[in-house]
C-alpha cells in the first residue's frame, strides 16, 4: 500500500490511499481444545471447528459527490434473494447473500481512497459496512501512517516553510494540517451525527489531526458491539453494523500543504467471542477510546 506507483497521490497535498484493509479471523486459542478432547465418545456423531467470517463493503464520496460503492449493485436482503431465486435452497440463499461482500482482505480493492489535488476546504467520507458470519467476535480496528511526504516544495510552499513551521527534509505538513474522525455510524447514512438531539446518537471514536488519529489506530481501538451498554460488547453475528471514516483539509490551510501527500492503512481484526474476552490486543497497546 506503500507504494507509490500504485497510489498517484500529487499536487497541492493529497489526502492518502486507504487500501489495505485487512482482517484476521483468529479461533479460540486453547480454551477451544476443551470440546474436542473429552474423554468421552459418542459413536455416529461429528464436531466440527466452528468458522468466524468477516466481510465488508463500503461507499466513498469526495465533495459530496458519490466516488465508489462495493458492490456497485444494490443488496439484497436473505428474503429479497429467496423471491428472486425460488430454486434456491436455505443455505443456497445464505451463500448467495454472503456472496454480495468482500471479503478481507482477499478481495479487497486497493486503495479505497485515491485523492488528487485536494485543496483546502475540502472532504471525504468512507462508510464501511461490517458483516460478521458464523460466530460473534471481538473487532479491533487498527491502522498507521505510511507516508507523509513533501514530495519537493513549490515557490508558495517555500516561502511558506522559510518562515517556520517546516517538519524537517523529506516530510510534509498535510498529515499534521488535515483532520479526521472515525465513529459509530448507526444507520449507515455516511453522516456523524453526535448528541442526545440527533437520532441516532452517533458515538465518536477518535477524532483528532490524520495524523494523530492515525496514531492512535497504530495502538489498536477495540471497537464495541453495543453502544448502548457501559461494557464492551461483542459483535453479533449474522448483523450489519457500520464506521464511518471522514477526513477535510480546513479552509484555512495555506501554502504549506502544496505538492505534500499522506498515505496510509486501516486494518481491522476480529477473534470468536467464546473462549475470549478481547482484552488481546492484535496492534499493542490499546489506545483511548474517547475524542481528543
Amino acid at each position: 500500500m506503500t507504494d507509490d506507483s500504485k497510489i498517484r497521490l500529487t499536487r497541492r497535498g493529497v489526502l492518502a490511499s486507504m487500501g489495505a484493509v485487512g482482517a484476521a479471523a483468529a479461533l479460540g486459542g486453547a480454551g477451544t481444545m476443551a470440546f474436542f478432547n473429552d474423554t468421552e465418545s459418542f459413536t455416529g456423531n461429528r464436531l466440527v471447528a466452528g468458522e468466524l467470517d468477516l466481510k465488508m463493503d463500503w461507499e466513498e464520496s469526495y465533495n459530496g459527490q458519490l466516488q465508489e460503492k462495493v458492490p456497485p449493485r444494490p443488496i439484497l436482503s436473505r428474503a429479497e434473494i429467496a423471491i428472486q431465486f425460488p430454486s434456491l435452497s436455505d443455505a443456497e440463499v445464505e451463500a448467495h447473500f454472503r456472496d454480495q461482500f468482500r471479503d478481507v482482505p482477499d478481495q479487497l480493492q486497493a486503495p479505497v481512497v485515491a485523492v488528487d489535488d485536494v485543496k483546502p476546504g475540502d472532504h471525504g467520507e468512507v462508510t464501511f459496512s461490517l458483516h460478521l458470519f458464523d460466530n460473534p467476535g471481538y473487532l479491533w480496528l487498527g491502522g498507521g501512517l505510511d507516508g507523509n511526504r513533501e514530495n519537493g516544495q513549490s515557490e508558495p510552499e517555500n516561502e511558506t516553510d522559510a518562515t517556520g513551521g517546516d517538519p524537517g527534509v523529506g516530510l510534509g505538513e498535510f498529515g499534521d494540517a488535515a483532520r479526521a474522525r472515525i465513529w459509530y455510524d448507526e444507520n449507515g447514512d455516511n453522516v456523524y451525527q453526535p448528541g442526545q438531539e440527533a437520532e441516532p446518537n452517533e458515538t465518536l471514536i477518535v477524532e483528532d489531526s490524520l495524523s494523530a488519529v492515525l496514531a492512535a489506530l497504530s495502538q489498536g481501538i477495540p471497537l464495541d458491539g453495543d453502544r448502548s451498554t457501559p461494557e464492551r460488547d461483542c459483535y453479533p453475528n449474522s448483523t450489519t453494523q457500520y464506521l464511518g471514516f471522514e477526513w477535510w483539509v480546513p479552509v484555512e490551510v495555506g501554502n504549506e500543504i502544496q505538492t505534500d501527500s499522506a498515505a496510509f492503512t486501516l486494518s481491522f481484526y476480529a477473534e470468536q467471542c467464546r473462549h475470549n474476552d478481547g482484552s488481546t490486543n492484535p496492534f499493542g497497546t490499546p489506545a483511548p477510546t474517547t475524542a481528543n
